[in-house]
C-alpha cells in the first residue's frame, strides 16, 4: 500500500476554506458523515445524536484537508491533542513539507558528531536549485532548552530520530511556515509544555482551541493598526527582539497567519523570511 498523500478536491475551493459561505452547506454534509464513522479518532467520532463537538471538530479538519490539499481521513489520522493543544505527528508533517511542490527534493539530513554535539540539520532543495538548510540541531541544545528531561519525551531513547523530527521543524518554521498552519508537532508540545498553564485551557476542546488561536492573531493585527505600525515593520521588530526559541515559534506562526492572509508584498514576505531564518541560525549558534 503507497504511502503517497493523496490530493483531496471533494469540497469545492471557491473561497479557499469550508467556511466561505458557498462552501459551508456542502462541506457540513462531509463532516457529518465523518463523524457517524467508526474508524475516525476518538475526538472526531459523534457519540450520540446530540454530540456537535464532534462534527466542528470534523469540519475544521475538513478545512485543513482542504487547504492542505489531502484526504480528510490522513488529516484526523495524523492530529493529536497533547496537553490540549491541536498537534501533527512528527511524520506528517515531514510528509506535508515533502508534499508542499516548495522544493525539488524530499527533506534529507544531515547527521555530525558525537555525545552532546551529535547533531542534524535538515536540507532540501527549492525550484530555483538553492539548497536550502535548517538550523543544526544538537542533543546540547535539547538539554539546554529543557527538552532532554521533559516527562514523555523520546530524547533519552530515540536521540537520533528526534533530532531529525526537530531540524524538519526548524526547516518548516524558517522557509515554508504555512505548510505548519501554525501548530507544533506532538513532540513539540511534549518539550515545551508549561504545567502552569490553568486547567481550563488544558481541558479545551479542539475546535475551541483553535478559535481561540485564530482570534488571537486577529487581536495582534488589530493592536498594530490602531499603532498605526505596518505588518512589515512590526514582524521586523519582533524577528530583532527574538530572545528565545519561544519567541521564534510565536513570530514563526505569524508570519505563516501573514502568508495565508497576503496581507504583506512577495517583496515583503520573501524580506520577512530571509530575516528570520538568519535570526534562527544566529539563535542556535
Amino acid at each position: 500500500m503507497s504511502n503517497e498523500l493523496v490530493e483531496y478536491k471533494s469540497i469545492p475551493e471557491k473561497n479557499g476554506s469550508c467556511f466561505a459561505v458557498s462552501n459551508y452547506t456542502e462541506a457540513q454534509r462531509v463532516a457529518m458523515s465523518l463523524a457517524a464513522s467508526s474508524i475516525v479518532p476518538e475526538i472526531f467520532r459523534q457519540k450520540d445524536k446530540n454530540d456537535h463537538g464532534a462534527i466542528a471538530n470534523c469540519l475544521i479538519a475538513l478545512d485543513m484537508a482542504v487547504r492542505l490539499n489531502m484526504s480528510p481521513l490522513l488529516v484526523m489520522q495524523n492530529m493529536y491533542i497533547v496537553h490540549g493543544r491541536p498537534s501533527w505527528s512528527a511524520s506528517f508533517f515531514v510528509a506535508a513539507i515533502n508534499k508542499s511542490g516548495l522544493f525539488k527534493t524530499p527533506l534529507r539530513y544531515k547527521m555530525s558528531g558525537s555525545d552532546d554535539d551529535f547533531g542534524c540539520v535538515a536540507w532540501a532543495i527549492d525550484n530555483s536549485d538553492e539548497v536550502l538548510e535548517s538550523s543544526r540541531i544538537t542533543i546540547k541544545m535539547a538539554k539546554d532548552e529543557g527538552w532532554y528531561t521533559k516527562n514523555g519525551s523520546k530524547w533519552k531513547t530515540m536521540a537520533e530520530q528526534m533530532l531529525k523530527y526537530r531540524a524538519a521543524t526548524f526547516f518548516c518554521r524558517a522557509y515554508c511556515p504555512e505548510v505548519a498552519m501554525g501548530m507544533q508537532t506532538d513532540h513539540e508540545v511534549v518539550d515545551t509544555y508549561d504545567p502552569s498553564e490553568s486547567i481550563s485551557n488544558k481541558r479545551m476542546p479542539m475546535s475551541e482551541k483553535i478559535q481561540n488561536i485564530i482570534k488571537e492573531n486577529c487581536d495582534a493585527v488589530a493592536i498594530n493598526n490602531e499603532e498605526n505600525i505596518s505588518l512589515f515593520e512590526s514582524l521586523k521588530k519582533k524577528i530583532e527582539n527574538v530572545k528565545t526559541f519561544f519567541d521564534l515559534d510565536a513570530v514563526s506562526k505569524e508570519i505563516d497567519a501573514a502568508k495565508k492572509e497576503s496581507t504583506l508584498s512577495k517583496e515583503e514576505m520573501t524580506s520577512i523570511r530571509n530575516l528570520f531564518a538568519e535570526k534562527n541560525k544566529e539563535k542556535c549558534q
